[in-house]
């Protein structure tokens, strides 16, 4: 797993450009590999430990419907965007991510290295969604934007995000249990981004912290 990791990340770059990548980082092949480790058995728990354990019922999917009936009115799927995103903690990150995205970085190889969102894992795909199902600022972002365009850096109560257009359809007639579906997988998303806040939040109150500051300010 750590072995395809390495080799996606180096997918698209020629030998040069990820060595010199690499030295501006200040990563060994072997530091970088120890990164795809940690990240990857992160990714793994919560998935396997923490997502596992979501369940969106029936009775759930059919209280959203009744709260948002338009979306089976007529049985019309409203428009809808599929986009992908990674989402950094600080603006200096983010800029950095920006420009390696610009030197030819492949969004999703960037999601899965960098952003913090459990999406990230699956390259920051969101799926396709409805106005109204996502934070208002993806609204505003991404159904502004073109397919295959990439939004600027995006401050959101979460972070900093980035945007990438993938795919937008126009409204059209689909059968209801295609609704049903496309309602689960966002209630099951909305879920997993809860519950890894709330999870991230109980690990870090019951850790045991020690911060080495003398250690700390001998640091480049």
């Amino acid at each position: 797993e750590i072995d395809a990791a390495f080799e996606q990340i180096h997918a698209g770059w020629d030998k040069d450009a990820i060595e010199k990548e690499m030295q501006v980082a200040s990563l060994t092949p072997a530091e970088l590999k120890q990164q795809l480790r940690d990240l990857l058995r992160i990714r793994k728990y919560f998935r396997e430990e923490v997502f596992a354990r979501i369940v969106v019922s029936d009775a759930e999917i059919t209280e959203y419907l009744k709260a948002y009936p338009e979306r089976l009115e007529r049985l019309e799927r409203v428009e809808q965007v599929r986009a992908r995103h990674l989402v950094v903690k600080t603006l200096d990150k983010a800029k950095e991510v920006m420009q390696r995205l610009k030197s030819g970085m492949p969004f999703e190889e960037a999601a899965i290295k960098y952003s913090m969102s459990p999406d990230g894992a699956h390259g920051g795909d969101l799926g396709y969604f409805a106005k109204s199902v996502m934070p208002k600022v993806f609204d505003e972002v991404c159904f502004a934007l073109k397919p295959s365009e990439r939004s600027e850096i995006v401050p959101t109560d979460y972070g900093f995000h980035i945007f990438l257009l993938l795919d937008k359809r126009l409204a059209s007639s689909r059968p209801e249990q295609v609704v049903r579906q496309e309602v689960e997988l966002e209630l099951r998303r909305a879920k997993e981004r809860q519950v890894q806040r709330e999870h991230i939040n109980y690990l870090q109150a019951s850790a045991k912290i020690t911060s080495r500051d003398h250690v700390l300010a001998q640091l480049p």
